[in-house]
């Protein structure tokens, strides 16, 4: 099975190192993929796929065989939502962060887009998910295409953290050399 990790990875964290590590200890026998969005995706000072991509590969050599990035969002014509990466990679567990599932009312062909993966939910913002699906009439009759990793110890560490602060703890060291060698986030 594939486990597809979307993103802007805008840049990619050592929170992202380390959901990446958990998820490659929990699902022993499955791949990771990382998909960065593309230029496409329409979101506030997105920096250019091309270094998001490059950063990840730096993570790619560390976690191993199992682990890769996919440029398949760039390149698609337009951003086209979950739904056509779901279809691309045959309905894989797809990573999302807690808080973007308060948000999954909002995407493109939902609640369609339930139905062609399974959600790995990763704990965020103190969320409780459990409780936000059991009360959501909608995602409850989709509750089987959910695992919630409440075992995962949530990292209160996001990309905008280090955008904002330009903190080099935020980042694994070689992320951080990269950064510093194409002067990215001045």
């Amino acid at each position: 099975m594939k486990i597809v990790y979307g993103g802007s990875f805008n840049p990619p964290t050592i929170a992202h190192y380390k959901i990446a590590e958990y998820l490659l200890e929990r699902f022993p026998n499955d791949e990771l993929v990382f998909l960065p969005v593309s230029n496409k995706y329409e979101k506030k000072d997105l920096l250019d796929f091309e270094h998001r991509y490059n950063m990840l590969l730096i993570y790619c050599e560390k976690l191993g065989k199992r682990v890769s990035v996919s440029d398949f969002e760039a390149k698609c014509e337009k951003y086209e939502g979950t739904i056509k990466t779901l279809e691309y990679f045959e309905n894989p567990y797809f990573v999302i962060g807690a808080d973007n599932l308060l948000s999954i009312k909002e995407w493109v062909k939902f609640p369609t887009v339930l139905k062609r993966g399974t959600f790995i939910i990763i704990p965020r913002s103190k969320i409780d998910v459990k409780e936000f699906i059991t009360n959501d009439e909608t995602l409850c009759q989709y509750k089987d295409r959910f695992i919630i990793l409440d075992d995962f110890k949530e990292i209160p560490i996001s990309a905008s953290d280090y955008r904002m602060l330009k903190n080099g703890d935020l980042l694994d060291k070689d992320v951080e050399e990269y950064i510093k060698r194409f002067k990215l986030y001045l």
